[in-house]
């Protein structure tokens, strides 16, 4: 489902239930981390997947770009897409783990610098 407007377009992204809860649990925002993969996936035009199945899902509401949506669109929905955006939370989740396990001092240097031009991130 698709809400259309000027330069976004507002959709409602199918993510597995336990997916979304593992996401919260490291303090994640999922709309925006979505919303990248979802950027990400069109720009690259990256190949469709076949659209999960089976399970619980929650539907997060995200907006993307009108020319990231209608290369969704052209693939049959955001569904195709989740093959790729399930993997990015997954990494998101990882790596935001071994930040959160790690020493403040070696955290602290991943800090992105003040002018906002550089670091880890």
């Amino acid at each position: 489902m698709a809400a259309e407007g000027g330069k976004s377009v507002r959709l409602k992204v199918p993510v597995p239930a336990e997916l979304v809860r593992e996401v919260r649990s490291v303090g994640l925002s999922l709309s925006s981390a979505l919303r990248r993969a979802l950027i990400v996936f069109a720009a690259r035009q990256l190949p469709p997947g076949e659209p999960p199945s089976s399970g619980e899902a929650v539907r997060i509401d995200v907006s993307i770009p009108r020319e990231a949506y209608e290369y969704v669109r052209s693939l049959g929905g955001v569904g195709r897409a989740a093959w790729f955006y399930t993997k990015v939370l997954r990494g998101y989740i990882k790596k935001m783990r071994e930040i959160a396990s790690m020493p403040d001092t070696e955290a602290a240097e991943l800090e992105p610098a003040p002018s906002g031009g550089g670091g880890a991130w």
